[in-house]
């Protein structure tokens, strides 16, 4: 097996068919790691000067056996500037796609990670989010010696909420297992205020109306619970690229409205992929003037209604976020790892490195001390 570094997007045009080979036979791949996402991103950051491809193949003959896509990321972070290796794309699950048919997984990802350590001279950090607790990938860190320590929960998105609708019988079955009398009421509520109607759309023209909706929560967050963290997605030039790439001719979209017949408008959307017989939910927002209703939450059920009635998938992934109101729905959630380390063998990396756990411990006093 020999290892090759893809830097330029023209090389990367030539991987499709190989791409798209793998992220059907690899079973951990979702569709955040399918060739069309890794697409969309490469084409929103074309011009981007604080990040470039670095897309580790691991090739036997003319067969592409591996492919790990990275991203090399330009921080300036305490007046210093670095270089972090990444996954590339944006979603909520990352992998290294393998073909487990033609060699043993863990030689392909030794054989990659051997590749990052050889080019080391590329980067300062390596920081690898959102990896799946059992997959593949994540038993490779965990029976390494070098990377099982350095391997923890990815300090973001901690978990993943899920619903595999073969645990119950009925949609009925599910409710009455889940679904307390407050969220009953607050539908009730909805239903006779607002005459609500749920709208499935496959249309891949509703980027406009997503984008108003998640922009003006946002902006009720921020100005009237001081949630000074909220940011829209939509705000950012190079997310909105991305954003729109994928959805441009894309039949894997499904986005779910909510509806108020007596007003005549969306007061609520939840966007979602469905791939390999998973749907999962990736963006939503609603509108400030019906909180009272929980509007999301109520959208949330018709959601799983809809894939009972309609059987559309096996599973709804709730998408990322440790979000108390998820686990109103589910008991059931994926955990998500994070690898990061600094590169020691260089002098700005072990630097770095002291300076980030100096950091972290007067974080930690002032946190135990306030």
């Amino acid at each position: 097996m020999k290892c090759k570094i893809i830097t330029s997007i023209e090389e990367f045009y030539k991987l499709e068919q190989q791409w798209e080979r793998l992220q059907v036979i690899d079973a951990d791949a979702t569709i955040y790691s399918t060739f069309r996402f890794a697409k969309a991103w490469c084409e929103a950051h074309r011009d981007d000067k604080d990040r470039g491809l670095f897309i580790i193949c691991i090739i036997e003959g003319d067969v592409v056996l591996g492919i790990a896509p990275f991203a090399i990321e330009h921080h300036s972070k305490w007046g210093l500037k670095y270089r972090e290796l990444v996954f590339l794309g944006m979603g909520d699950f990352f992998t290294v796609l393998v073909d487990h048919t033609k060699e043993n997984p863990m030689s392909i990802f030794r054989k990659i990670f051997d590749c990052v350590e050889e080019n080391n001279d590329n980067w300062d950090k390596v920081n690898l989010q959102n990896i799946i607790n059992d997959s593949k990938l994540g038993l490779f860190f965990l029976k390494s010696r070098k990377y099982n320590g350095l391997l923890g929960y990815s300090r973001y998105n901690l978990e993943c909420p899920n619903i595999n609708f073969d645990r119950f019988e009925s949609f009925e079955h599910y409710k009455d297992y889940f679904i307390s009398k407050s969220m009953n009421r607050n539908m009730r509520k909805l239903k006779e205020t607002e005459d609500y109607e749920i709208e499935v759309c496959k249309d891949t023209d509703v980027y406009e109306l997503m984008a108003t909706l998640h922009i003006g929560e946002q902006e009720y967050l921020r100005n009237e619970k001081n949630r000074l963290d909220r940011q829209s997605l939509f705000a950012d030039e190079r997310k909105c690229a991305f954003i729109r790439n994928i959805y441009k001719g894309n039949n894997n979209l499904m986005t779910f409205f909510l509806k108020s017949n007596n007003h005549n408008k969306y007061i609520a959307y939840e966007a979602c992929y469905i791939y390999k017989d998973v749907l999962h939910s990736w963006n939503s927002a609603y509108d400030p003037e019906f909180e009272k209703f929980s509007v999301g939450s109520v959208l949330s059920l018709e959601i799983i209604r809809h894939c009972f009635e309609n059987k559309i998938a096996a599973k709804l992934d709730m998408g990322c976020g440790r979000y108390p109101w998820k686990f109103d729905f589910t008991d059931k959630f994926t955990s998500l790892y994070q690898l990061e380390f600094w590169n020691e063998d260089r002098d700005k990396g072990r630097y770095l490195r002291r300076l980030s756990d100096m950091r972290q411990g007067v974080s930690y006093i002032l946190g135990k001390n306030s």
